[in-house]
């Protein structure tokens, strides 16, 4: 497993977040019990937050997918509320299935699940931005037959004086979504629970996670799934990874494999880095002004 990659920079203005990667399996009890591992490693060094990936308790392709339960008594979210309290810490719990108000032939939502350490209510919301395309010319994905087009929606809270947006998958492609959560939200850091497939991350998926965060001048902590397709391909590829607000990665997770990345966002950090940048953006205007 990856060492831990941590800039120890604790004020009282600091956030710390983890990002867990791990490979996932066929067997759900195996995948809970791996991440459950993983979630008491990275507790030790006391994260304020931490990311599992999206959809990291069962396997795309099984059978699991057509036992969805009702988000409120979801048995993954009563178990992750339990790790919650047990380390103390607000965990992003990828995505559970959720079962559709009308189950008759309809597929579930991959509803994500902000579990708090305080008793406090848990933050679901449904993802709805669904992927579609060619894999290795042979592989076809298509999330729109197999899940339910979740509500219009945007995941955020407040922790620690920290505003937090929340974004799955392929909502990292829509830039609308880091948008609003950024000016309308006015959120300081943006997490990312992810199950990226190989052949379509290779190319953007890092440079995705920096252009938003320098965008959008906020962190971007990103736990993205690593693991292995039924065939010889690989199907998700790991590189979870937190970004800074001028878009430089502070830590990365290797392609494949466990991976645990720490970091502490600095509040004041990011105040100067968005003064830097607004500072940049006028003295361009003015100086087209004069042009």
């Amino acid at each position: 497993m990856r060492a831990v990659q941590n800039k120890a920079i604790t004020t009282k203005m600091s956030l710390r977040v983890a990002c867990v990667q791990f490979p996932c399996v066929e067997d759900t009890e195996k995948n809970i019990d791996q991440a459950y591992k993983l979630v008491q490693h990275i507790a030790l060094e006391e994260p304020d937050i931490i990311v599992l990936p999206e959809a990291c308790f069962f396997h795309r392709t099984s059978d699991k997918t057509k036992h969805p339960f009702s988000a409120s008594t979801h048995p993954w979210l009563t178990l992750m509320t339990k790790w919650a309290e047990a380390h103390r810490a607000v965990i992003i719990a990828g995505t559970l299935l959720e079962a559709p108000d009308s189950p008759d032939n309809n597929p579930p939502y991959l509803t994500c699940a902000v579990v708090f350490p305080n008793k406090q209510t848990p933050i679901l919301f449904q993802k709805h931005k669904l992927f579609r395309g060619m894999l290795y010319d042979t592989h076809h994905i298509n999330e729109i037959e197999t899940y339910s087009r979740g509500a219009d929606g945007y995941g955020f809270f407040t922790y620690k004086d920290w505003r937090i947006g929340v974004t799955l998958g392929t909502e990292l492609r829509y830039s609308t979504i880091f948008d609003t959560l950024r000016y309308q939200h006015n959120c300081d850091a943006i997490l990312v629970s992810s199950a990226f497939y190989t052949e379509t991350q290779q190319s953007n998926w890092v440079s995705l996670l920096k252009t938003r965060a320098f965008e959008y001048q906020c962190y971007i902590a990103a736990a993205n799934q690593s693991s292995f397709h039924a065939t010889t391909h690989p199907y998700f590829l790991g590189q979870s990874a937190i970004i800074d607000s001028s878009g430089i990665p502070l830590s990365l997770g290797p392609k494949m494999g466990e991976a645990l990345c720490l970091q502490d966002f600095s509040k004041d950090e990011l105040l100067k880095s968005r003064i830097r940048v607004d500072t940049s953006l006028n003295i361009q205007k003015h100086k087209g002004d004069l042009i």
